[in-house]
């Protein structure tokens, strides 16, 4: 991996502009996405900028119905690079909320948590499939810091795709 220019990871954790070797590796178990009910995790670590990252995930996926379902997943990592006070933990948890209005009408709920930038952000996205391959998309977005919460950001934004063919 090659660093062009310094940069900081985690809260303080300053990373020199430099060439780092990079290795890694994991383990991952999904059960079969056929089931109404899907677990799945997994472990693994990385060489990363002369130190390291260990981490593991989990996420579960229920399909409530023939048009709704549920997700939630998490990742927690330990990163430890070279030099004083370059230790820090992540937490990254999300969930996700589909439901099937109609074949053609679909309303999804996304929320996800960092704990390292100490936000929440939380998502709507509401997909008309009109002719095939023509759609229109909603979306609107609110980003929230956590101490104190107030809003960081807010957001709507529609597009339109229209196939001519």
């Amino acid at each position: 991996i090659t660093a062009l220019a310094p940069f900081t990871i985690g809260a303080t954790t300053a990373i020199a502009a430099g060439r780092y070797d990079a290795s890694g590796g994991g383990i991952e178990f999904t059960s079969p996405e056929v089931r109404s009910l899907v677990v799945g995790f997994g472990v693994g670590g990385q060489r990363l900028f002369g130190g390291s990252d260990v981490g593991a995930g989990a996420n579960l996926t229920i399909r409530a119905g023939e048009r709704v379902r549920i997700e939630a997943g998490g990742e927690f990592h330990r990163v430890q690079i070279p030099g004083e006070f370059n230790s820090f933990e992540s937490l990254v948890v999300n969930t996700r909320l589909a439901v099937g209005l109609s074949p053609d009408l679909n309303l999804d709920g996304y929320a996800g948590y960092n704990h390292l930038a100490r936000q929440l952000i939380a998502q709507l996205r509401l997909r008309w499939t009109w002719p095939q391959a023509s759609d229109v998309f909603v979306v609107w977005q609110e980003q929230l810091n956590s101490a104190p919460w107030t809003v960081a950001a807010r957001s709507v934004v529609a597009k339109v795709t229209w196939a001519i063919f």
